[in-house]
Order: structure tokens, then sequence, then C-alpha cells
């Protein structure tokens, strides 16, 4: 195995760890369980954290865009989230 793909493996143990440690809120928040990980494997491995596009968009529920449910509400809730935890724990280590 290649020291990148090492790395990279490890990586995704050790933001998995930390997630289920440390209480990023995947299921109270109904998110995409393995969709959310990979997020933050993605965001930890860039050093930031994309809140524009369409990417917090795959990791929301199933939810009416039109009315009702208060999408936009969730979205933002749940960017503040992710953001509080990886500015929690980029830089450690």
């Amino acid at each position: 195995m290649s020291r990148k793909k090492m790395i990279l493996k490890l990586l995704t143990v050790i933001v998995g760890t930390v997630i289920a440690a440390f209480g990023l809120d995947i299921r109270d928040e109904n998110l995409k369980e393995n969709e959310t990980r990979q997020f933050m494997e993605i965001s930890f491995r860039d050093g930031a954290v994309k809140t524009t596009g369409t990417d917090i968009d795959k990791l929301l529920p199933p939810m009416s865009r039109f009315g009702g449910g208060n999408r936009a509400e969730k979205k933002q809730g749940v960017i503040a989230k992710l953001l509080g935890f990886f500015e929690r724990f980029f830089g450690i280590g």
C-alpha cells in the first residue's frame, strides 16, 4: 500500500472516531451518515469546510424545497455545526 493510501486510510479512521467520540450529531440531525463522514474527511484533508455549492445539500435528509420543512434554516444550522466541529478539531495533531 502506498504512503498516500495509508495516510488517507488513517485519516478516514481518525475522522470517523472523532465524529463518533465527540458528537457531531449525524443521527440527531438526521444527516446521511456516509456522506457526512466523507464530507468531513475531505474537509480535514483540504483544510476547509466547503459551504457553497451542493455538497451540504447531499448531507441533508429529504425535504421539500418548496415550502414547509424550513430547508434553508436546517441547512444553515447544519453548516454551523459542521464548521464548529471542524474548527474544534482541525489542527490537532
